[in-house]
C-alpha cells in the first residue's frame, strides 16, 4: 500500500522495519510512530518525518517497547 502525503506509519521493532524506515521517501511529511529505538534513530535525523516513540519496557531482543 502506498502511504499518502502526510501520512501516519506504523513501524514494528526489527530489522525489516529498520531497513523500510531507511527507505521511506523524502519529504513527505510524514509521521511515523514506532516502538523501536532503532526505527527512531535511523529517523531521527530527517526534518521531513516527524517520530513518536511508544514507550514501555526495553525488549533488548527485539531493540523495542512494550508491555
Amino acid at each position: 500500500a502506498e502511504v499518502p502525503d502526510g501520512g501516519v506509519v506504523v513501524l514494528d521493532a526489527g530489522a525489516v522495519t529498520e531497513r523500510l524506515a531507511a527507505r521511506l521517501p523524502v519529504d513527505r511529511g510524514y509521521t511515523v510512530v514506532t516502538n523501536s529505538v532503532s526505527v527512531a534513530s535511523v529517523l531521527a535525523p530527517r526534518t521531513d518525518v516527524v517520530v513518536h516513540l511508544i514507550g514501555g519496557r526495553l525488549d533488548r531482543r527485539a531493540g523495542g517497547a512494550g508491555g
